[in-house]
């Protein structure tokens, strides 16, 4: 069992990309020639020459900056809401994620349950972060999706909450590194991509 820090590290041994522009105020960072915040989040922790790194692993929630569940709160943003000075009370989907409750299902039937509900929204989650009460190790959920078989990864994690999880597709998170390479910031790019799955 490994936390996101263990494994972020070992993703670290890439370079890391350079921001080479900020766009407002549809809002965004650019790195290289690929757009990053697609949500309309301009954050106030990142600038021109910034570096950042793809996520692999999810990241729930240390070190005094936003974490992974911050992204996709436990409820839908009130009208006062203001992320990174973005009122998600706009559109709570898009910009703070999918909300499922599986309660009374079997955890493999939540698993699957919360991958439809992120797939029918536009997602492709292949990484579900859970409590080690609901996986002692990491395995393969599969199902079918037309013709195509769908492995979602479940991922003990401790950091997680006891009663949900996480369903993530990876390539909507962007980890923002200070000079020295450690993590200053953890940014979503879709959240609407993205599920906290209330389990119990």
């Amino acid at each position: 069992m490994s936390s996101f820090y263990e494994l972020v590290r070992k993703e670290q041994t890439t370079a890391p990309m350079i921001v080479v522009s900020l766009s407002y105020p549809a809002g965004g960072a650019s790195h290289g020639t690929s757009h990053l915040v697609k949500t309309a989040f301009v954050v106030p922790l990142v600038d021109v020459g910034d570096q950042c790194m793809p996520v692999r692993y999810m990241y729930h929630g240390r070190s005094g900056f936003s974490g992974a569940f911050d992204w996709i709160p436990e409820f839908d943003p009130l009208q006062t809401d203001n992320h990174y000075g973005v009122n998600r009370a706009r559109d709570p989907m898009r910009l703070a994620g999918i909300r499922v409750n599986t309660c009374g299902l079997s955890f493999e039937e939540a698993t699957k349950f919360a991958w439809k509900e992120v797939f029918q929204n536009g997602g492709m989650a292949r990484h579900f972060f859970v409590n080690p009460k609901w996986a002692k190790a990491p395995y393969d959920v599969r199902l079918e999706a037309g013709s195509t078989e769908i492995k979602i990864r479940v991922e003990p994690d401790e950091t997680c909450p006891d009663d949900c999880g996480l369903m993530t597709q990876f390539d909507t998170w962007v980890l923002f590194l200070d000079e020295e390479r450690r993590v200053s910031a953890l940014v979503c790019e879709a959240p609407g991509y993205n599920a906290r799955v209330q389990l119990i």
